[in-house]
């Protein structure tokens, strides 16, 4: 058994020489570089007694030396074909290394020749470089001085003449009322002399200049385009309020034209009083309000508004209407917004009663004076006595803003729902009519419709 255990490990090992031997002939014929034959020469002199590995390793190191001589005489051969003696003389250094291979020797000789001539060449190029330098020291000399004045000169020109001359021009225009243009020129000289309050002075010119046919729009009568002219100069001068002018000579204006209609006014009919956004299109401006006169005593007519104009929440918190955000908002928002001042001299402030819920006992607050109120569940019962009568349609500006007209009665022409004054069940829930014309409460913070009431005095 031990025999044949030997006879295993023999073969294997035969095997395993073979392999590396065979690596080693394959290296040694693919070697081209020093290094490649000095790697052949390990491998082979790691199975140092089998077959000619010894032979092989000689040969491969022969060939490394022989690969290292090669290098060298090609890196003389380079160096020694370059037209400097610098090069020339580390030529021969490297031909010296290997004296004795190939035609080394005389290469040595022919570069020693050729460094020779390049250094008569050198010391040639060196005179005439000395003679060169010479020139232009002469010339330096005589033309030194001009190039400084030149430069001088320049420098004057460009930090000096051309900016006081692009100020000067900029000024001209300036005084000939080409603001933009001077503008212009006056940030091209970059702070210039005092060219940024020329700037400031040149933005305050344009800006009167746009004052001032606000203005004349204003003394012209065209209204509207005054306030557009003076919104556009964003708070210059006194621009707000000279657009509180011009809404107040358009509400004038639109009461002298409504005035005429305010005469035999009967109970249904329609009026027209104030103004306020309903189309949606702040384009076209606000649109005349109509009213549907509920009440006559004496020269004094009670009206609400024919359509819901608006859609504001009750309150945020309890609230009775005595002190109540729709009521601040009522009298002070939308009083400012709709009526001129001729208009509210003829609007009565009104102590509005403090009416309780018919059907609940909830806390109605107290009586307060009003400008613009809404009606209790005892008046809406007087003056609009049937569901159908109290039935209202938003306008489209009320309608963005949250007042929410029901799509499954549309056959009912699109009616919506607006508040009252008076508490409903509780104390969190105002009553308002429903989008059929019925009484109703809603909670508080929610949106819905406005429509206002108020007294107008005729006699007024």
């Amino acid at each position: 058994v031990s025999g044949y255990i030997k006879c295993i490990k023999d073969r294997y090992e035969q095997i395993r020489l073979e392999k590396i031997y065979g690596n080693a002939i394959a290296q040694k014929t693919s070697a081209k570089l020093e290094s490649d034959f000095k790697k052949a020469a390990m491998t082979f002199a790691s199975i140092i007694g089998y077959r000619d590995a010894s032979e092989q390793e000689q040969l491969c190191l022969k060939k490394a030396e022989e690969s290292r001589k090669d290098n060298i005489y090609s890196l003389a051969m380079t160096r020694a074909s370059r037209r400097d003696s610098f090069e020339i003389e580390k030529a021969i250094e490297l031909y010296r290394s290997i004296s004795d291979w190939r035609d080394a020797s005389e290469q040595i000789s022919i570069c020693q020749k050729k460094m020779e001539e390049c250094k008569i060449n050198e010391e040639k190029i060196r005179i005439a470089n000395e003679k060169t330098a010479k020139k232009w020291k002469i010339g330096a000399a005589i033309f030194l001085p001009i190039i400084v004045a030149l430069i001088a000169f320049l420098v004057v020109l460009n930090e000096v003449i051309i900016p006081t001359n692009k100020y000067n021009n900029a000024i001209n225009l300036y005084n000939a009322g080409q603001y933009d243009e001077a503008i212009k020129e006056f940030e091209a000289l970059d702070g210039y002399k005092d060219s940024a309050k020329q700037i400031e002075n040149c933005n305050t010119a344009i800006k009167d200049e746009k004052y001032n046919a606000a203005i004349e729009l204003y003394n012209n009568g065209k209204y509207s385009e005054s306030i557009d002219a003076f919104e556009a100069l964003d708070g210059y001068k006194d621009s707000k309020q000279q657009i509180v002018a011009c809404q107040n000579a358009i509400m004038d204006e639109l009461y002298q034209e409504q005035s005429k209609n305010l005469i035999n006014v009967s109970i249904g009919s329609t009026i027209k009083f104030g103004s306020y956004e309903q189309d949606n299109n702040d384009a076209n401006g606000k649109e005349e309000i109509e009213w549907i006169v509920l009440s006559k005593n004496g020269s004094k007519i009670l009206v609400i508004s024919k359509y819901v104009l608006d859609s504001v929440a009750f309150d945020d918190k309890y609230g009775t209407w005595d002190s109540c955000d729709l009521n601040f908002w009522l009298n002070m928002t939308f009083y400012k917004e709709a009526f001129g001042e001729k208009h509210k001299v003829m609007i009565k402030n009104t102590l509005v009663s403090a009416d309780k819920n018919p059907q609940y006992n909830t806390n109605p607050g107290n009586e307060v004076h009003c400008n613009i109120f809404l009606l209790s569940i005892n008046e809406v019962n007087r003056y609009l006595g049937s569901d159908d009568a109290r039935k209202c349609v938003a306008t489209a500006y009320a309608k963005k803003r949250g007042a929410y007209s029901a799509e499954a009665y549309k056959a009912y022409q699109d009616p919506c729902a607006w508040w009252l004054r008076s508490p409903g069940y509780d104390k969190d829930r105002p009553s308002f009519i429903d989008y059929l014309g019925r009484i109703d409460s809603r909670y508080r913070s929610n949106k819905c419709g406005v429509r206002p009431s108020m007294w107008i005095d005729l006699g007024s």
